[in-house]
């Protein structure tokens, strides 16, 4: 030790004041010289240490003095194989003036304390990170960065080269599935000593008569094999027995139980190949607008299942639980179902929160492509959107207002009219907003300005009145609304059906959210047309058993766009779709053809179609058959 680090020392020492604070509950102890143990001279009081390290002598004494945070480290480290030990705060039944003496032990390093070099830089950049003060600042003059975007929107093409119907889009999402679902769906009855010989086109049907289900309603799933007039249906009779559906619901299984682990902690495991695959399917088959949103959705579910969730903000209060994340069109492009507390959290996003894991997760594949993420008060945080910043990703949201790190000294709600906001920013380009509507709403952004914009806001007695805001506030208006688009066109035909079997349901709700996908991506090759034309003509497809078509090229798919509504009376899924059920027929009772009909022609043959049920001319003159068929 140089002599300037000694009087740095005893500079140090002599700022202490001395009160007789310090002594005044040793005044009347019989205290000897040698109890006491002088700061300058510690080596004095080390008992077996034969050698002392002169070099580690300024971290004794640095380490006594006070750290950042105002208290001092007492914990000191005296050589290799020294270390130094405080006294444990002493007994509560103790008088005053008992001997306080500190003692240094010697005590050899442990093998599982090996730090490496990277775990110091991390603890430095962390306590670096706390140490930090964060500046926030009012400014006027700030603008929203926006960076250009310059990837695809939409649909892929390319994986719906070969698609004219609704049930051909349909087809495209559950070919991802529905081998493993036939597969082990068999396998199943096997283990259960039963031979099923269930079929691809078993399974197409049996998905039919569920969607049919949705917008059909009747009170058992049985009434529709039922003879009667006002309850049997007999496009479902007439497709399937009620023997070989209770046969496929029974024995419908997605995943081999054999190969259940065990001590398995995947409470998904029953149904974990159909999500993966769904994931998988989602993001290739579309690639979305470039806002999006994450939010949670709601499978309902009243049964006793550990994953079931209560949350009394949403139409359905009791359900399993999805993290969603979809674009401004309801097309969900990944979903995760929340599994409780215990669920298998993902380590490279283990030092956040639920709700900052959710958002990471989901939109881990979409980062560095400048999209812009919007999610409400229960997943932002200031952490959140600086990492999101950090993966060049636009995040905005609103956020609640006892979030660590968030400025304290805004305007007060009494100061504040409708219409009115305060708004700070950090260096890093974070911004907050204080909004005041009917009451203050918060947001957070880390790409939004200080401009300001309007909103169309309603009053009591309903009338529309313009209000001002920050840019954020409209944005947010406009974009955060994908989930819920989404929900709502699910919830319309969607299967209900009671099952005693817990996953069931969330298997049902996952074929859902599937239709809805193919809906969306439908619409946008298309034209856009109401959810239950639309599923009716996939389940009339779908009840024809569909046959593989060969493939076009992605060129070809421009010439079906926004083509005219057919004026036949079957759809084209019923009249293109299996080949096979379709052949003429020679009746006694004449018909007009429909082909002759949409042309003008009167024509009226003895010839009409045998599962079609409709009159064609089919004569050495004219086909009509073919043409009606597409042949």
């Amino acid at each position: 030790m140089n002599s300037i680090q000694i009087e740095e020392i005893e500079r140090y020492l002599e700022e202490i004041p001395d009160d007789g604070d310090i002594v005044s509950e040793f005044e009347d102890s019989d205290l000897d010289e040698s109890d006491i143990i002088h700061p300058l001279d510690p080596l004095d009081k080390v008992e077996n240490v034969e050698e002392f390290d002169i070099q580690n002598l300024d971290v004794v004494f640095d380490n006594n003095l006070p750290t950042a945070d105002g208290n001092s480290n007492k914990d000191i480290e005296l050589s290799s194989d020294e270390e130094y030990v405080p006294k444990k705060t002493q007994n509560k039944g103790k008088k005053k003036g008992t001997k306080k003496s500190k003692k240094i032990v010697t005590k050899p390093k442990s093998k599982n304390t090996v730090r490496t070099l990277d775990d110091v830089e991390a603890e430095e950049e962390d306590q670096t990170d706390n140490l930090r003060p964060r500046i926030w600042l009012r400014k006027t003059d700030i603008d929203t960065v926006r960076p250009e975007y310059c990837r695809p929107e939409g649909v892929n093409l390319f994986e719906f080269s070969r698609c004219n119907t609704p049930t051909d889009v349909f087809m495209v999402f559950v070919e991802t599935i529905l081998n493993d679902l036939v597969y082990q769906t068999n396998l199943y009855g096997t283990q259960k000593n039963k031979t099923l010989r269930i079929q691809r086109e078993d399974m197409l049907v049996f998905l039919g008569i569920n969607f049919l289900m949705g917008y059909n309603r009747l009170p058992s799933y049985k009434d529709y094999w039922s003879t009667s007039d006002d309850l049997g249906v007999k496009l479902v009779s007439n497709a399937m027995s009620r023997d070989m559906f209770e046969k496929i619901l029974i024995h419908l299984h997605c995943n081999d139980n054999t190969l259940l682990p065990i001590n398995n902690k995947d409470k998904l495991f029953k149904l974990r190949p159909i999500i993966d695959k769904l994931n998988e399917s989602f993001k290739r088959n579309y690639f979305g607008t470039r806002q999006v949103s994450v939010d949670e959705s709601m499978v309902k579910f009243k049964g006793r299942s550990t994953l079931k969730q209560y949350n009394p903000m949403k139409p359905v209060k009791r359900g399993y639980k999805i993290w969603s994340l979809a674009d401004q069109k309801g097309y969900m492009l990944a979903f995760k179902i929340y599994q409780g507390k215990e669920e298998i959290v993902n380590h490279e996003f283990d030092k956040y929160g639920l709700g900052e894991r959710v958002v990471l997760e989901l939109t881990k594949s979409i980062w560095n492509e400048q999209r812009e993420i919007y999610f409400d008060n229960y997943f932002s945080s200031l952490p959140l959107v600086q990492k999101l910043k950090l993966e060049n990703t636009l995040a905005c949201g609103t956020i609640r207002t006892n979030r660590k790190g968030l400025p304290t000294e805004m305007c007060t709600d009494k100061k504040m009219k409708r219409g009115e906001h305060d708004k700070k920013f950090l260096p890093d380009g974070i911004s907050f907003f204080k909004w005041m509507d009917n009451k203050a709403v918060n947001f957070i952004s880390n790409f939004h300005g200080s401009e300001v914009t309007s909103v169309n806001r309603k009053e009591k007695d309903g009338t529309s009145v313009s209000v001002t805001c920050p840019t954020v506030v409209s944005d947010y208006n406009s974009y955060m609304g994908g989930v819920d688009h989404a929900d709502r066109l699910r919830a319309l035909y969607d299967i209900d059906r009671k099952s005693r079997k817990w996953w069931h349901r969330l298997f049902f709700g996952l074929i859902d959210i599937m239709f809805v996908n193919s809906y969306v991506v439908y619409c946008t090759l298309f034209e856009k047309i109401p959810v239950l034309e639309y599923r009716r003509a996939v389940v009339r497809g779908l009840l024809t058993k569909q046959l593989p078509q060969k493939k076009k090229s992605p060129a070809q798919i421009q010439k079906n766009l926004k083509r005219r509504k057919s004026a036949y009376s079957m759809p084209r899924d019923v009249r293109t779709g299996n080949l096979g059920i379709h052949h003429p027929t020679f009746v006694t009772q004449r018909g007009r053809c429909e082909v002759c009909s949409n042309k003008g022609i009167e024509s009226r043959p003895h010839s009409k179609c045998s599962y079609c049920k409709v009159h064609l001319c089919v004569n050495e003159k004219k086909n009509c058959f073919s043409e009606y068929h597409e042949l």
